[in-house]
């Protein structure tokens, strides 16, 4: 009698499970695309941590983890042309999770960055990735993220601070990604969460 009542109540839990998540998958991918939820990323420490390569050889010392890619970016200061280098970390699962939501979701990019940092590291990191739109430090309102500049009906923002989202609008908070931590599921709690919200 225990042996049936445990494998009823197990059985039980696995097709609630599978049948409310191929519901939630007929919902999700029978939407039109105007109806669509837009989730809208930052990209230091929510997808990425890059280091210059002071910082980096300073904090790697302990960790010795290799970067994913590597940028360098000239400025210019003073009449004088500078060359800096920065070594990009992608968070755990980033570039996997994202090409999931890309199949029922509308990916944008909204960061305080500058669009010469951002987009190297986007088309290094994430070229395989189609983001419908990309916002920079100058479409920052006070160091807010405004998701009016975003199209469509259903928005959410994901950033790993708390205090650049424009109070009354969607937001999601997603612990600040750093290159030395050891474990990172992140991006798959997310993945579920966008998917209720889908």
């Amino acid at each position: 009698m225990l042996r049936k009542a445990l494998f009823r109540g197990v059985y039980g839990t696995c097709a609630f499970f599978f049948g409310t998540y191929s519901l939630m998958q007929y919902r999700v991918f029978t939407r039109r695309d105007e109806d669509k939820l837009n989730v809208v990323f930052d990209l230091d420490h929510t997808l990425i941590h890059s280091k210059d390569t002071y910082d980096y050889n300073s904090q790697n010392n302990k960790v010795f983890r290799q970067p994913d890619v590597t940028i360098r970016l000239k400025s210019n200061n003073d009449d004088s042309e500078h060359e800096y280098e920065y070594h990009v970390f992608t968070r755990p699962f980033s570039n996997f999770i994202l090409s999931q939501l890309s199949t029922f979701t509308k990916l944008h990019i909204y960061t305080a960055a500058t669009p010469d940092y951002a987009d190297k590291i986007i088309k290094k990191c994430y070229g395989n990735i189609q983001f419908n739109k990309k916002l920079y430090r100058e479409n920052c309102i006070k160091h807010r993220k405004d998701l009016d500049l975003v199209e469509g009906k259903r928005k959410i923002l994901v950033d790993d601070r708390n205090y650049t989202h424009v109070e009354g609008q969607p937001f999601y908070h997603i612990p600040p990604y750093y290159f030395y931590t050891k474990t990172d599921w992140e991006m798959i709690k997310l993945f579920y969460a966008i998917l209720i919200r889908s």
